[in-house]
This record gives C-alpha cells, structure tokens and sequence, in this order.
C-alpha cells in the first residue's frame, strides 16, 4: 500500500503537469520574444541572451514540478513509519481538507484486548455457560473470543469439538454444540432468534460489552461481559485532534450506553454506535457528504493563496533589487523613465505579468477539475 501511494499521482499533481503543459511553452516564447525585441533594438547578443535566460531561470517553476511529487513520497514513507497508512496520494493530499476525524473503537482508541469481567449465568449454570462459549467462541477471531478463551484457560475449562460453525458479521457466531445449535453474540442476534436477554444497565455504565449466548430452543444460558481498556495515549490524541479544529468521531458496533461510557473516558462527544462493520463505510460516506461544502471551501482557499503568493514573490524580489540599488548608491537610471525603459525593470513586470496569469490559469484549471 505504501509503495502503491508513493507511485501513485495526486490531483495537485496532474495539475501541475497541466499547468507545466501551457507555462513552459508560454515562458520559452516570452525568452524568445524578450531576446528578438532587444537585438532589433540595437543591443547586444550578450545583452540579449542574458535577458532571456534571465525569464527562463526566475520562470522556472521547479517547485511546481520537483516538489509535489517529492513531498507525496516523504509524506507518505514517514506516515508509514508511524503507522499511518495512506491509500493512495490522493488522499493524503485531501487529509488538509478533511475536518472530522472517524476512529473506530477497537485495536484504535482501545488496546485490543479486551478482558472478561463478569459472568452472568442465565437459564444455565455458570459451567455450562463457560463451556459452550468456549467451544463457540474456539473458532472465532473476535479479539472478544480470546479473552474467553483466556479466562476459560484460567478456570481449566477445556474446549469441547463443534461443528457447523458460521460467522455472523456484525452479530456474533453459531455452531452445533451436543447436537444442538448454540449462538454467541450480541443483543440483535439474540433478537433475530427471538430469545429475551437482560439490559444489564451496570454493565454498559462501565464501558463493558456483554456477549450472551442462547439455543435454538430459546434457551437463554447467560452473558459474559468483557472490557478493553483505552491506550494510554488515546485521549491526549484525541485532545490534540480537538485543538486542530477537528471533530472526532467514535464509529462502533457496540450498543449505545457502552459506546457513550468509551468515548466519554476518551473525551469525544460524538459517538455513532450499533454500526453493522459492512454499514461502516456507508456512516463514514454520510459525514463526508456533509462537510462537501467545506471541501469546496477548502479549493478556493488553496489556489486564492497561490494567486496571492505568486504576485507576492516577484513583487518583493523587485522592491529587493531596488533597494539593493538605493545601499549601493547606483541610483543614476532609476528615473521614472528610465525605469519603464530599463530592460530588468521589463523583465520584472514581464514576471508579473506570468505570475498573475499562473494564478488565473489554477483557477481555471481547478474549476475543470470539479
């Protein structure tokens, strides 16, 4: 992924190739015509190409050219290097734009693994229970699962052979466990199976997720609570986010309570929850559809500023070069007229003049992009 990013062009990109495709033509005739107009006018042949090397050299948009591409591959090398993973350069080139930031729970804000903290028998004892997550939860690849497995270990619970075992994205697991199908999972599995299941208000109060498991006689044999704790460096993350201007948001399946009690001890406020995993791309669609008008915001802003700098540029490399005149004392020419018929004073408006229609020429260019 990382190399495919670093390979890979962003639109700021394709940009300056387009923009190169009309200002290097266009410079190298202005060289051409500055270096034709003063021989006709009698000066020199070192004159002369020393006038037009001049426009091709201060013209030369080595930034535009050398900098993008080489600024897409160092950002994108040192992002992989802390563990940042960027898509593509497009996207790293859109990350100035973006105003929210989306973190999913678990393995981001969270350790990843995650403990049992409470066993809450139902129709079942505390055993038997134990027993039939263990056998269930043997094949899953849940970070939940090994914390049962974990705590099953500690109690010498062996795991017992199940068969017909499926995963149920987004709910949980099933299996025939002693001839009879068992389920693990979430409280909407549960419901789609028609078993009643306690709230536990305690539990997600505390920020802990309840697993509870059933039969398909309806047979409610309890839940198994398990917590995962935050990192150490996730709420000082998630202030330093605040403190760029940007909106965090707490994407999770976990149910409502138990995501609030999360993103509290983080210090996020805005938390979507009961998220299926194969809805969560359509949630992060829906926030980015909604800040669409910042984006747009966010173009105008970035080429008004290359207008701004351009024009900028050449106009303090002018005042600079007359002021060096002024300290030098060699201020026999600078006349009104002899300024306007000075061929450096030429040259500078000539940059001007470029430099403004290199500014016109993004904006037209940008709004092609749109």
């Amino acid at each position: 992924m990382v190399e495919e990013a670093g390979g890979s062009k962003a639109p700021i990109a394709r940009l300056a190739d387009r923009i190169a495709g009309i200002f290097v033509p266009v410079v190298m005739t202005i060289a051409a015509a500055a270096f034709v107009v003063w021989m006709l006018a009698g000066q020199t042949l070192e004159f002369s190409l020393t006038t037009a090397i001049a426009v091709l050299v201060i013209s030369c948009p080595c930034a535009l050219g050398l900098a993008t591409p080489v600024a897409i591959m160092v950002g994108t090398g040192q992002g992989a290097k802390m563990g940042v993973l960027f898509k593509n350069a497009e996207a790293l080139e859109n990350l100035h734009h973006v105003s929210t930031i989306v973190l999913d729970k678990t393995g981001t804000l969270t350790t990843g693994k995650p403990e049992v903290t409470d066993v809450l028998p139902g129709d079942a004892t505390e055993f038997v229970l134990l027993r039939t997550a263990v056998a269930l939860e043997a094949r899953s690849e849940h970070p939940f699962a090994k914390a049962i497995l974990e705590y099953a270990k500690d109690k010498d619970i062996s795991i017992r052979e199940i068969t017909g075992f499926e995963t149920l994205p987004g709910r949980g697991v099933k299996g025939i466990y002693n001839g009879q199908t068992v389920y693990g999972g979430n409280a909407r599995l549960m419901e789609e199976i028609g078993v009643s299941v306690p709230e536990y208000p305690f539990l997600s109060a505390a920020g802990k997720t309840p697993l509870y498991f059933a039969n398909a006689s309806g047979k409610y044999l309890g839940a198994i609570a398990a917590a995962d704790v935050l990192k150490d460096d996730s709420r000082e993350s998630v202030e330093a986010l605040k403190k760029l201007g940007l909106d965090v948001v707490m994407l999770t399946g976990d149910n409502e309570a138990t995501a609030k009690a999360i993103a509290a001890k983080a210090g996020i406020t805005h938390v979507i929850s009961d998220v299926l995993p194969t809805d969560k791309a359509g949630a992060v669609q829906k926030l980015q559809r909604e800040g669409q008008k910042w984006h747009i915001h966010g173009y105008f802003a970035l080429f008004g500023n290359i207008c701004l700098m351009s024009f900028y540029t050449v106009v303090a490399g002018w005042i600079l070069y007359y002021f060096y005149r002024f300290v030098t004392g060699n201020t026999a020419d600078l006349g009104f007229v002899n300024m306007i018929t000075n061929p450096s004073v030429n040259v500078t408006f000539m940059l001007i003049v470029v430099a403004i229609g290199f500014a016109i020429l993004c904006f037209k260019l940008q709004g092609g992009l749109e």
